[in-house]
Order: structure tokens, then C-alpha cells, then sequence
């Protein structure tokens, strides 16, 4: 038996190699008697005593219960496995905070609802620890969510990403209103009955069309059809629309913002603003279109001009054509956004120049004198004829007359010529110039047929 000795040693020096916890505390090895008389069968060693120890056990992978895989602390993480060993806990943290307790106090067990550590309210994260307690969701989101909260009348804001929660600061309180939805651009293509929104390039910048060719068309389109481009030197595409707005004259004839047209007047407009007050802005452009009798007696007097001056030889228009402004009275709303049609009052100064073009024979009506006689007065300068330009009735925009005017060989004069009844001999308008008795120029047309209105400028 002396022989089994060693053997039973070695073994029990085996298993306490590997359970170091059997080393502490560990009851002595019973003395096994030798009997020295007769010969007895050998006897193996009784086994070793279970092992006292104040600490903890360390449960063995198997031994304890597999069903209970959460860290006895926290109870939200899965405890941490050592190779073949499983321990207690999940981290050094919940370690640190178990050590004192002992296997005969349960740990904490979590709320029924709490599907096992899991958030109160998603049922889907875990809840969160935060080093010393482990709270009831698993973040500010769920927990503000969870919590009852006065009635708006519009749902809360759910946001992408809910804020990391740390258990030394209160949740902060979220704006349960609703942003206000973005309002959508109405904006639509300038081209004459297209409803497409208008071209966005890459840096967000919005041009007036919704392609190069609604914009080659609302550059140039013909002002009465509206569906072709217009000819060269016309507004119609030919002459069909041409006959046709003569036919129906005295019309307005609204210009495209972004035509062509709209931008040589507004442009000279904006260029013979020469007062130091600040230029308003064109708003609308209207082509004037006469009757077909007023027309031809246009031609026909800038015809015979050109005949006694040769001004195309010069390189010059015909009859030596210019466009200047004039500044009237307007009793009514032509001209405001929509409205076209002339009104009937017989005192409507721009009416009644729009529709039968003007007339030397009410002059002297308003002021009862001419600094240079009784003649139809102009000028190049636009805050000079806005000067000129009232409204009676109640209206955000001003209204000035961009004419025509045949001046053929104009007489430059600096004073004042008040009993002028026609202009000098050999010539064919007054051309009144700055530094004598005028601090901006006029021209001064005195035949009716030497002028016609082109061009109605609303302004504000």
C-alpha cells in the first residue's frame, strides 16, 4: 500500500495545479495506516474534502446553470469567458462592484418587462450601465420617449441618431413641434405657356428657362402669337402676325421678361437715369401697337424727312430716328400687372396718347407755356420724364412713354424760345441742350406725324 502513496499525491497536487482555489485553506491528507501483520488488499486514497474558501466560487464552464448567461452585476452584458472558465461577471467594473457578495445573495433581478435586461421600451438594445447603476432604457431617446409629457397636438420629432446617456446628467427636454414643411419653388419657365420649373445647374444657381431652347425662344419669340421667333428687325414672326396686331391697333402687346425687346428698353431706361436719385426697376414692358392709318402717316412723314436729310447715307436711321421719353398723367390702372385695355376717360393723359398717339393741339393745357413754343416735348434723360409721369389713381408702379421720334436735323439751342410755333428754317426739331436754361436736354417735335408712342414702361 506504501507503493499508492505517491500516486495519490501527484493527483491531488494535479487537480490543485488546476483549481488554484483548492490550494487555500485546504484540509490535510488523512494518514493512511500500513498494516504490518497480514497483507490487506490495496486501498485507494479517499477523496478530498470539499475546500473552504471566503471568496466567491469561480463557476466552471458547465457546472453552473447555462441559462443564466448575463453578468451577475449589470445583468445586460454576457459574462466573460476564460478559456474553459466562465466567470461571474462581465468586466473588471461589475467585478470590482460584486466583490462582497456572496453566492447566497441573488442579484437583482430585472423587471418582468425588461425582456431580460433589455430596454423598457424598445425591447431591442440593452439597457444602459453606467458604472454604477443600470438604468431603465437604453438611451435619452427611449427614456424621453417613455416618459409622459404634456399634449401638443403634434407628433414628436424622431431623430436619426439618439444621444449617447450618461447616468450624472438629466435627459434633456426635446422640441416635440413638428418643422415647418419647405415651401416649394412656383417658379416656372419664362417661355411663353411652358409650366416646366427653370434650369438648375450644379452650384444651385436658377436660370429663367427650363432649357437653351425655351430661352432662344423667350429671347426672341413673336409678341403676338407667342410660338415662333420673331424676324429679324420685327416683333412678329412674319407677316401674317404683323397684319394682324395692325388690324386690331391700338393694342398693348406685353414683352416676355427676358426677351430681347424687354432688355434693350429696360437697359436704356436704366442708362438715362442721369438724376441722383436711385433708378427704380423696370417691372413691365409693353410693345404699342397703332392703327394702320397712324402707321402710315408715320412712315410717310419719316420718309419725305429722309429725303431732304439722306441720314442712311451717314450710317444714321432713317429720317434720323431716335426713342425718347415722355412723362404723362394716368388716371387708371393700365399698365399694372394684367390689365391692358385703355380706359375711356377723356382726361387720361396716357390713354389717350397710347390709343391715338399725340397731339400738339392740347398743349398749353397744363402749364400754358413752352420753353420752346408749341411743340410735343421729349427728352433722352428717363428721370427727367419721370419727372412728368403722376398717377391719379392708387398704384405701386409709374408709367413713362419711350417713343419714336423722327428728328431729322435738329436745332441745338440753350435758351428760351417760348413763341416757337415750328422749329427753325432748314430744320426739322429743337434740340434743347444742358448748360443754358435747361438742366437736362428735350427735343421738341412739331408736327403730330413726326411722333408716335413704341414702348409703355411700368416702373417702381
Amino acid at each position: 500500500m506504501a507503493a499508492h502513496i505517491p500516486l495519490a499525491l501527484s493527483l491531488l497536487q494535479a487537480v490543485a495545479s488546476q483549481y488554484p482555489g483548492l490550494s487555500q485553506k485546504s484540509a490535510p491528507v488523512p494518514p493512511v495506516s500500513i498494516a504490518t501483520q497480514q497483507p490487506q488488499q490495496p486501498q485507494q486514497a479517499p477523496p478530498a474534502p470539499p475546500v473552504q474558501s471566503s471568496a466567491a466560487p469561480i463557476p466552471v464552464s458547465g457546472s453552473t446553470n447555462p441559462g443564466n448567461a448575463l453578468c451577475d452585476a449589470c445583468h445586460a452584458r454576457p459574462k466573460y469567458v476564460e478559456g474553459r472558465v466562465t466567470h461571474p461577471y462581465c468586466s473588471r467594473t461589475c467585478a470590482a462592484q460584486g466583490k462582497g457578495t456572496t453566492s447566497s445573495t441573488p442579484p437583482s433581478k430585472p423587471n418582468a418587462n425588461s425582456k431580460t435586461g433589455m430596454c423598457e421600451r424598445c425591447h431591442q438594445r440593452p439597457k444602459y450601465y453606467d458604472g454604477s447603476q443600470l438604468l431603465s432604457y437604453c438611451s435619452k431617446s427611449c427614456a424621453g420617449a417613455a416618459k409622459p409629457s404634456a399634449p401638443t397636438g403634434k407628433p414628436p420629432v424622431v431623430t436619426g441618431k439618439p444621444p449617447v446617456v450618461t447616468g450624472s446628467q438629466p435627459s434633456k427636454k426635446r422640441s416635440t413641434s413638428a418643422a415647418p414643411p419647405k415651401q416649394r419653388s412656383t417658379a416656372t419657365c419664362k417661355a411663353p405657356n411652358c409650366t416646366k420649373p427653370p434650369y438648375v445647374d450644379g452650384n444651385g444657381t436658377k436660370a429663367e428657362y427650363c432649357s437653351i431652347a425655351h430661352r432662344s425662344l423667350g429671347q426672341s419669340i413673336c409678341l403676338l402669337c407667342l410660338k415662333k421667333p420673331r424676324e429679324t428687325k420685327s416683333h412678329f414672326c412674319g407677316s401674317k402676325c404683323q397684319n394682324d396686331a395692325e388690324k386690331q391697333g391700338p393694342l398693348l402687346l406685353e414683352v416676355p421678361t427676358g426677351h430681347v425687346t424687354f432688355t434693350d428698353v429696360a437697359e436704356q431706361f436704366k442708362a438715362a437715369w442721369r438724376h441722383p436719385s436711385a433708378c427704380p426697376t423696370v417691372k413691365h414692358v409693353y410693345k404699342v401697337i397703332g392703327s394702320k392709318k397712324s402707321i402710315t402717316a408715320y412712315n410717310a412723314y419719316q420718309a419725305s424727312v429722309e429725303a431732304r436729310g439722306h441720314f442712311q447715307a451717314s450710317g444714321r436711321s432713317s429720317g434720323n430716328e431716335n426713342r425718347r421719353f415722355h412723362g404723362t398723367k394716368r388716371e387708371c390702372h393700365l399698365g399694372d400687372p394684367g390689365l391692358t385695355l385703355f380706359c375711356s376717360s377723356p382726361t387720361c393723359s396716357l390713354c389717350s396718347i397710347l390709343k391715338t398717339s399725340f397731339d400738339i393741339g392740347v398743349f398749353g393745357k397744363k402749364t400754358k407755356w413752352g420753353r420752346f413754343g408749341r411743340g410735343i416735348y421729349t427728352s433722352s434723360t428717363a428721370s427727367k420724364a419721370n419727372d412728368y409721369s403722376s398717377n391719379s389713381a392708387s398704384s405701386p408702379l409709374k408709367a413713362v412713354i419711350l417713343a419714336k421720334v423722327i428728328v431729322g436735323r435738329g436745332c441745338k439751342v440753350t435758351q428760351n424760345s417760348p413763341s416757337l410755333l415750328a422749329p427753325p428754317t432748314g430744320y426739322d426739331s429743337v434740340l434743347g441742350e444742358t448748360g443754358g436754361s435747361l438742366n437736362w436736354d428735350e427735343t421738341v417735335i412739331y408736327d403730330n406725324d413726326g411722333i408716335r408712342p413704341s414702348y409703355l414702361i411700368m416702373y417702381g
